[in-house]
């Protein structure tokens, strides 16, 4: 896997705990009816990856 991929992945998952970490702080003010849920991750080895267009060479087969 491309590093530029790998650190996509890592800024996704870091976006979304952040997120959630704000929720928790309203919820704990409460600001929130509703308690937050962590985001639900696809199974392991599912992720969505996307390689900038510099990272793929295409092929005419």
């Amino acid at each position: 896997m491309y590093s530029s991929s790998a650190q996509q992945i890592c800024n996704g998952v870091i976006e979304s705990l952040r997120s959630f970490k704000q929720l928790l702080k309203l919820f704990g003010k409460d600001e929130l009816v509703n308690k937050p849920k962590a985001a639900n991750y696809p199974k392991p080895c599912l992720f969505t990856v996307y390689y900038p267009q510099k990272s793929l060479k295409l092929t005419d087969k």
